[in-house]
C-alpha cells in the first residue's frame, strides 16, 4: 500500500484541498482497498508539516528511480491475480529477480 501511496500522492495532493483525515469519504488509493484519510501514514495527517512537504517531494521523484516502475508494474500484476499479500511479495520479489537476472546478474 506505501508504494501505491507514494506514487498516487502528489495527484491526491492536486485534487484534495482538506486535510486528508478530515474527508468525508475513504481516500481511494488506486490498487488498494478504500481507507479513511486517518489511518493514512502519519507524515500526511497534517498537510502543512514539513514532514508531508518532504513525503510529497519524495513521491514525486520515486518515478525517477531506475527500476521502480517495472517493479511497480509487477506488483500491480501479481496483486491482481490474489488477494495475499505475503503471497504476493514473495511472487513479486522472484519475477523481479528473474527479470534482472534475465538481464544480467552481478
Amino acid at each position: 500500500m506505501a508504494l501505491s501511496l507514494f506514487f498516487y500522492l502528489p495527484k491526491l495532493d492536486e485534487m484534495v484541498s482538506c486535510e486528508y483525515r478530515d474527508m468525508p469519504e475513504p481516500v481511494e488509493i488506486p490498487g488498494c482497498l478504500p481507507i479513511h484519510g486517518g489511518e493514512m501514514l502519519d507524515p500526511t495527517q497534517d498537510r502543512k508539516n514539513d514532514a508531508y512537504k518532504w513525503l510529497l517531494y519524495h513521491s514525486k521523484r520515486y518515478r525517477l528511480a531506475d527500476g521502480v516502475m517495472d517493479l511497480k508494474d509487477l506488483a500491480a500484476e501479481v496483486l491482481g491475480e490474489d488477494g495475499s499479500s505475503t503471497k504476493a511479495l514473495a511472487e513479486v520479489a522472484r519475477k523481479w529477480k528473474n527479470q534482472k537476472c534475465s538481464q544480467g546478474c552481478d
